[in-house]
């Protein structure tokens, strides 16, 4: 029977020496996961972010050359109309001087007199 007795503390130990063991591996394994599972988890949500960073800015970029387009659509139209206007009042100068009408001066009661 000492036999008996003697197997079972050296069991135990094993056991319990066996199951330590276990634990440090499966603690191991945890950490090792957590440190490389995390770095992935956030290198994905970097690379998100950078993405969409990326997108955004590309939209705003587009965005700043339709609205430069526009205003210099709106700016060159504008020089068209003003040069036109200007035409427009020389020749209206010009005709205006060349009318004989127009030169005559006098008042309202002159001309009735």
């Amino acid at each position: 029977m000492q036999e008996s007795t003697e197997e079972k503390p050296s069991n135990k130990r094993r056991k319990s020496l066996f199951d330590k063991v276990s634990n440090i591996i499966g603690k191991l394994k945890h950490a090792n996961y957590e440190n490389h599972g995390n770095n992935k988890k956030n290198e994905n949500k970097v690379r998100f972010k950078d993405d969409v960073i990326k997108s955004q800015l590309r939209k705003l970029q587009e965005t700043k050359n339709d609205l430069f387009q526009r205003l210099d659509n709106i700016v060159q139209g504008y020089s068209e109309e003003d040069e036109k206007f200007h035409l427009l009042c020389h020749e209206m100068r010009a005709y205006h001087s060349s009318d004989p009408m127009v030169n005559v001066t006098g008042t309202v009661n002159e001309s009735f007199a």
